[in-house]
């Protein structure tokens, strides 16, 4: 962002200078000055994700100036400029060999610092003071000391160890460590893209897998736009861990992640272990008509049958289309089923299949209506088609 300023020589509307735009002489040039701000305003929020803009912008918070929502971010991501000053308070405390009783505030900056430049020494001793423990929220968002060892890891995973095996000894569970987001430390390491660091949370506590955020978000999900290889190794424990008595909880979001990364054969196996259906099939149905995939054409047949080419990638990518396909349509079947199994009537059959049909269309998924179609009349339902458009 301040490379886009300064190629537009629009650094001044963040600067302190900019606050005296208002006292500028001549209408045309105080026009001008705004019209330009507004603009910046545009460029900086435009530039901002859906989380970031829930701390920026507030009902209850007028920020109307580019320099203002410049400001408001210095404060939230910025460097503090204490920060210098609390790392001298702190090195002179832990250089006190005498007994030092520190307030609250204090020994929540002092916590901080400390986490932030993985000094685990510092981190035992505040906590001995029993002033703050290792659970309470010391930044603006919310987060504990244990969310910012995940969040500045940066490779330094034997600091996070301690950390979190001081939080055993201390009888802290992990699902409960969450910061004003909801977010717990899993979510954290999915967002920051962390696979190192989401292992050993899980080892620690496998329920963190399906813990959600205020915005009704798993891990996983979390990880699913972010990080790949997060992402795979998060999908593949909650399929390996869904053993863990937890009924529906994330199943139905789960299985959409997987279904809209596409990678059917995953959503199917992941079926076929917890050998059950989650309560939201519509969700479900529909997040396969979003993404069902197409199957072989005429020459994408001939090509993979013939064993001499398998070695080509082309083919390589030919039979992973097919394999894609075939798990779809298991996956089609397992739900439409298990529709018609539940005692679903005619008129409510038909209401499950219609918005997902739609869909399939609207996404040139020609299998997929075919496929409904086909279940529709196997199932002994054929009076639907006079219904709607089946």
């Amino acid at each position: 962002m301040l490379c886009l300023l300064k190629s537009h020589d629009m650094l001044s509307f963040i600067s302190p200078e900019a606050e005296h735009a208002q006292t500028q002489s001549g209408k045309e040039i105080v026009g001008e000055y705004w019209r330009s701000d507004a603009m910046v305003k545009v460029w900086i929020l435009g530039s901002l994700s859906q989380e970031t803009l829930k701390y920026v912008v507030k009902p209850n918070k007028d920020l109307s100036t580019a320099r203002e929502i410049w400001e408001q971010l210095r404060t939230i991501y910025g460097p503090n400029p204490l920060l210098a000053e609390r790392r001298k308070t702190l090195l002179e405390y832990m250089g006190n060999e005498k007994e030092k009783k520190v307030g609250k505030a204090q020994a929540e900056l002092l916590l901080y610092d400390a986490t932030i430049a993985h000094d685990f020494l510092s981190v035992e001793r505040i906590l001995s003071e029993k002033v703050i423990t290792l659970s309470e929220k010391i930044t603006i968002s919310g987060n504990t000391a244990l969310h910012l060892a995940v969040a500045t890891t940066k490779k330094n995973w034997e600091f996070l160890q301690k950390m979190l095996n001081l939080a055993t000894k201390d009888n802290l569970k992990l699902l409960d460590v969450r910061n004003s987001q909801g977010s717990t430390l899993l979510h954290v390491a999915a967002i920051i893209g962390d696979t190192e660091a989401a292992k050993m949370l899980v080892e620690k506590d496998k329920t963190l897998l399906y813990a959600k955020d205020n915005e009704d978000q798993t891990p996983v999900a979390k990880a699913l736009s972010r990080n790949t290889d997060t992402y795979q190794y998060l999908r593949g424990c909650s399929i390996k861990h869904r053993d863990i008595e937890l009924g529906d909880i994330g199943h139905s979001e789960l299985l959409v992640n997987i279904i809209s990364s596409k990678d059917h054969k995953s959503a199917y196996s992941l079926l076929e272990k917890t050998n059950g259906l989650p309560k939201e099939t519509d969700i479900v149905l529909m997040a396969i008509a979003q993404n069902f995939p197409p199957k072989l054409n005429f020459w994408e047949r001939i090509v993979s049958a013939v064993p001499d080419l398998l070695k080509f990638k082309f083919v390589e990518s030919v039979k992973r289309k097919a394999e894609a396909y075939h798990y779809a349509v298991r996956l089609l079947d397992i739900i439409c089923t298990y529709s018609v199994r539940k005692g679903t009537t005619p008129r409510l059959y038909l209401d499950f299949f219609n918005n997902a049909i739609l869909e399939a269309t609207r996404q040139n998924a020609e299998e997929f209506v075919q496929l409904c179609r086909y279940n529709v009349s196997y199932n002994g339902l054929r009076k639907l088609r006079n219904l709607s458009l089946l």
